[in-house]
């Protein structure tokens, strides 16, 4: 009886198995192209091997197993975007030059205190603009003749040291992730408000983050363009800039993509502008001022007049308490005035005579 019933199971196992591989004829992993395939094309290719439309393929387990190796070992061959793993870019070039449309950026003269609240600020002597992190900082541009029509102001920051040229600048990862805004470009380190103009965010050809702004034409009576930008990120950030020199490269370009001219200022970002601008001040001018302090004391000791010889006619007084001092100090003041009028052949028979004594006693 027990023998029947295997004989009957076995039966049935083979009969599922060659019904299970005549009506269903799911590709085999090896033959299958993968390059490309998703998951789901993969049962959507085992889908269609099916010849009963009302009947629908589940992926068995052990297909799920094979296939989330095959994956992994997919993904790990896949190439991953070159603006992922391109860290090193191409350098930029970072000499100004103004075109023919004389293209510059301006900064107007100042004439506040520079406070330590103050929000941005700009050194004419170290040419360069210091701003708050994400305070609104304008630049102020102008061009000696009207550009084409949609010309487009492009600003793209860039590390300024040799070493650092070939890295791309872009924010931290913590102010990056603590951004809770829905602003289109979180990642990026400087970011345009101009509500009225065309503003867009994009990566350049090699990987470097940019902001293009379309060019206005400044209003009556006035002569140059302003735009306002805001630094998302500081420049001490330690997953960011991390204290590295940055420049910001601010290109005038016409609609083609061709530069009419380019123009370069050095920025700092921090918490406190005013402060980090007197202190670099301060830093670049002390060699200067060194130099200045010890040239002027070499001039002046070279120009001096000798001293002249006092004459000892001039009269001192040394006041004297206690009456046994003072006699002491009056007998040694009379003996140096007798020793003036002393000739030099009396002072060497003197001390002739004081010898011969002192032999003598002896």
């Amino acid at each position: 009886m027990a023998t029947e019933q295997n004989d009957g199971l076995s039966d049935s196992q083979e009969s599922f198995s060659d019904f299970w591989t005549t009506t269903f004829q799911i590709p085999d992993l090896n033959d299958v192209d993968l390059e490309g395939i998703e998951l789901a094309e993969i049962v959507k290719k085992c889908e269609e091997a099916v010849p009963n439309e009302n009947v629908k393929v589940e992926t068995p387990t052990v297909l799920d197993t094979d296939v989330n190796i095959v994956k992994k070992e997919f993904v790990k061959q896949r190439p991953v975007p070159s603006q992922i793993i391109d860290k090193k870019v191409p350098f930029l070039c970072v000499e100004s030059f103004s075109g023919e449309h004389d293209f510059q950026v301006v900064f107007p003269h100042d004439k506040s205190p520079i406070t330590k609240c103050i929000h941005h600020t700009y050194s004419p002597d170290l040419k360069k603009l210091f701003a708050k992190m994400g305070e609104r900082c304008p630049l102020h541009f102008t061009c000696a003749s009207p550009p084409p029509p949609g010309t487009v102001i492009r600003a793209v920051p860039v590390f300024r040291q040799s070493e650092n040229m070939m890295d791309i600048v872009t924010r931290c990862i913590n102010h990056t992730l603590q951004d809770k805004s829905s602003h289109e470009a979180t990642s990026h380190f400087i970011r345009a408000e101009m509500p009225d103009a065309m503003v867009e965010y994009s990566n350049t050809v090699h990987g470097r983050e940019s902001v293009t702004v379309l060019y206005q034409t400044p209003d009556s009576g006035k002569e140059n363009t302003m735009l306002l930008y805001r630094f998302m990120c500081n420049s001490s950030c330690p997953t960011g800039i991390n204290r590295r020199p940055v420049s910001l490269v601010l290109t005038l370009e016409s609609d083609t993509g061709e530069v009419l001219g380019r123009s370069v200022i050095d920025i700092h970002v921090s918490s406190c502008p005013g402060r980090d601008r007197t202190g670099e001040e301060t830093k670049a001018q002390a060699p200067h001022m060194k130099k200045q302090i010890k040239k002027r004391f070499v001039n002046k000791r070279k120009h001096e007049a000798p001293k002249e010889k006092d004459d000892d006619n001039d009269l001192y007084y040394l006041p004297v308490k206690g009456r046994e001092k003072y006699e002491l100090l009056k007998k040694m003041k009379i003996a140096l005035d007798l020793e003036e009028l002393v000739t030099p052949e009396q002072k060497q028979n003197y001390y002739a005579q004081e010898e011969e004594n002192q032999r003598s006693i002896v």
